[in-house]
């Protein structure tokens, strides 16, 4: 699912590095589509508001009862 969201954003790869940082995950309940769609709206702030040339990562992992994911980029905001 993770690396479905960071395909669609490959194109930008030109003016922006995408780095993932991704965990072996288990198992989720919940709606993939949901999912995604926060994940690529974080991932397209990231890409909008993050200077040329910067570094954009997606980040997922487990932290005792949850999986956390996390997009991070080199913006202002």
């Amino acid at each position: 699912l993770l690396d479905d969201c960071a395909a669609v954003f490959a194109p930008q790869n030109g003016s922006h590095q995408l780095q993932q940082r991704i965990d072996k995950l288990p198992a989720v309940n919940g709606s993939a589509e949901r999912i995604k769609q926060v994940v690529a709206n974080l991932m397209s702030n990231a890409f909008k508001y993050s200077p040329r040339g910067g570094t954009v990562t997606l980040t997922a992992g487990v932290s005792g009862a949850f999986v956390v994911i996390s997009v991070s980029d080199e913006g202002i905001g």
